[in-house]
């Protein structure tokens, strides 16, 4: 099974008559938001389209892959895997990343709102160099640089008055 992260820029909200297809999570094709763990950032929950001038992205990364990405990328920055940082919370409060703690792996419809979107992309931008160094190290590494630029991609998106959505 895969965590699917959907992306749109400028969302524009939609009303909406319901789900189409509720194995995918898809509502008459538009991207619906259930909750926000880091906040509102003003969007409710609802179903959205890319507003005038928007885009959507879209990629999956599988349940175990995107916790073992999240250990390696905290192991580069801290030393700690994920249970180290949550263990230390205090210490890493603010610090490059730390927002993806907050979001569960497994999630429906959990939203990161455009704010923090632009927060998370200035991380993802200056942590890049050193990244693609430490992921491309290994070939079992590897694979971890596209899921980087991935997530790098998707919060440039939705830092432009949109939302990353975990499905």
């Amino acid at each position: 099974m895969s965590l699917c992260i959907r992306v749109v820029s400028k969302a524009k909200f939609v009303d909406c008559s319901g789900y189409v297809d509720e194995e995918e999570g898809e509502c008459c094709d538009h991207k619906r938001i259930e909750s926000f763990p880091l906040g509102q950032e003003g969007l409710k929950t609802g179903c959205y389209v890319p507003g005038k001038g928007g885009r959507s992205f879209y990629f999956e990364i599988g349940y175990a892959d995107y916790a073992q990405w999240f250990d390696e990328l905290y192991r580069m920055l801290y030393g700690v895997d994920t249970d180290g940082v949550c263990r230390k919370f205090r210490r890493h409060r603010g610090k490059p990343f730390i927002e993806f703690v907050d979001v569960p792996s497994a999630s429906d419809g959990q939203t990161i709102g455009p704010k923090m979107s632009a927060k998370l992309h200035g991380d993802f931008v200056a942590f890049a160099r050193k990244a693609r160094k430490h992921f491309t190290q290994t070939e079992e590494l590897a694979w971890m640089w596209d899921a980087y630029r991935d997530f790098r991609k998707a919060f440039k998106i939705a830092s432009d008055g949109g939302f990353v959505c975990y499905w």
